[in-house]
C-alpha cells in the first residue's frame, strides 16, 4: 500500500505531512505508511475516503482495479468507501488486532491467517 498512497500523493502534488494535517493524524504515521511500515486505521482510510471520495480504496489497499472511482454521484462513491470501512471494522476491529492507531505488517499477517482459503467463501473470521 505504501507505493501506492505514495504514488496518490505525487499525483495530488501533496506530502506525507499535508496527508497526515488533512486526516488529523501525525507526521509520523504518514510517513510510515508511505514508507510501507503500518497501515491506517479504517476510521484513518475512512477519513481519506472522505477527503478523495474519487480515490478508489480497493486499488489503494489492494491494487486491484482502477485508482480513481469515476462512475456514479460523490455520494455514492462515499457510501462505497463507508461500507468497506464497516467491513474493514468487522474484520480488523476498530483499530486492528494490535490495539494501537496503525495496523503492522505483523497484525496484516495475523488478519491474513484468519481470512477464508476459498476466495469464493465470503464468511468472516470468527
Amino acid at each position: 500500500m505504501g507505493r501506492r498512497l505514495g504514488f496518490y500523493l505525487t499525483l495530488r502534488k501533496m506530502n506525507a505531512p499535508e496527508l497526515a494535517e488533512e486526516l488529523h493524524v501525525t507526521r509520523n504515521a504518514a510517513y510510515r505508511w508511505v514508507r510501507g511500515e503500518s497501515m491506517p486505521s479504517a476510521e484513518t482510510l475512512m477519513a481519506l475516503a472522505e477527503f478523495d471520495p474519487d480515490l478508489s480504496m480497493d486499488w489503494l489497499l489492494t491494487g486491484s482495479g482502477e485508482m480513481w472511482h469515476r462512475e456514479g454521484t460523490a455520494e455514492e462513491r462515499l457510501e462505497r468507501a463507508r461500507i468497506l470501512a464497516d467491513q474493514m471494522r468487522a474484520v480488523l476491529g476498530t483499530t486492528g488486532p494490535g490495539g494501537g492507531d496503525d495496523l503492522t505488517a505483523q497484525d496484516l499477517d495475523e488478519i491474513a491467517d484468519d481470512l477464508p482459503e476459498d476466495p469464493e467463501d465470503d464468511s468472516l473470521p470468527a
